[in-house]
C-alpha cells in the first residue's frame, strides 16, 4: 500500500465545520450545549497556552468551556475534589486535566477519577480497553479516538 499525503488543514477545517453544525443542531433541538472543563495545576506557560487554545476552540464551535486553575502546590485531595465536582456537574460534557501535573501529584489516580463519558484524553485505561470491542458505544470514546477513526475511514 502506498502512503497517501493528506491535507491536514483542510481536514481540520471540515471537522470543525461539522462539529459546529452538530452543536448548532443540538441547540436548535433544545439540547444542552456541550461544554469542556479544563484543569490546569501550576503555571507552566506551555500548558496554559494549550488550555487557553481549547477554550478558544470551544468558543469558535459554539461550545461552552470552563477553566479551572489550581496552584502548583495544590494537594492531591484538592485536585481530586475538583475532578469529582466536574464529574458531578451535568453541564460539563468533557474534562481535560492538563498534563504533566506537578511531580507530587499522582496523575494516574487523578485521571482514573474522570468519568469515562467525560474523558477528554486517551489516558483512561477503560477507553483503551474498550476501543477494539464492536459493542462499545461511540459516545464513550474520546473525540481524538473518533477523529483517528474518521481520518482513517474517510481519508486513509
Amino acid at each position: 500500500m502506498t502512503a497517501q499525503l493528506i491535507d491536514g488543514k483542510m481536514i481540520a477545517q471540515k471537522v470543525r465545520e461539522g462539529v459546529a453544525a452538530e452543536v448548532s443542531k443540538r441547540a436548535a433541538a433544545g439540547k444542552p450545549q456541550p461544554a469542556l472543563a479544563t484543569v490546569l495545576v501550576g503555571d507552566r506557560p506551555d500548558s496554559a497556552a494549550y488550555v487557553a487554545s481549547k477554550g478558544k476552540a470551544c468558543q469558535e464551535l459554539g461550545m461552552g468551556s470552563i477553566s479551572e486553575h489550581l496552584p502548583a502546590d495544590a494537594t492531591q485531595e484538592q485536585v481530586e475534589e475538583l475532578v469529582k465536582r466536574l464529574n458531578a456537574n451535568p453541564q460539563i460534557s468533557g474534562i481535560l486535566v492538563q498534563l504533566p501535573l506537578p511531580a507530587h501529584l499522582d496523575e494516574e489516580r487523578v485521571l482514573s477519577l474522570i468519568n469515562i463519558e467525560k474523558m477528554w484524553t486517551v489516558s483512561h485505561p477503560s477507553i483503551l480497553a474498550a476501543w477494539p470491542k464492536k459493542d462499545a458505544s461511540p459516545s464513550s470514546f474520546h473525540v481524538r479516538l473518533m477523529a483517528a477513526s474518521t481520518l482513517s475511514n474517510r481519508w486513509g
